[in-house]
């Protein structure tokens, strides 16, 4: 979800994970479906409606 958030692509983001493209759209369609809603940009705003925060790499590092 963070990658996702950032705005990368299906591939960037299978590049990072280090899983194929079409696994990272599965894993993205299954958030959508989550979610209920349609688009990556309507996850977002949905995310923001219920508060939901996912930290940064350094945050979490902190913890």
């Amino acid at each position: 979800m963070r990658y996702v958030l950032q705005g990368m692509s299906n591939k960037a983001i299978a590049r990072k994970m280090n899983i194929t493209e079409n696994t990272a759209k599965e894993y993205i369609s299954d958030l959508l479906s989550r979610f209920n809603v349609s688009r990556r940009t309507f996850l977002i705003v949905e995310m923001a409606r219920r508060g939901i925060e996912i930290p940064t790499a350094a945050q979490a590092a902190a913890v």
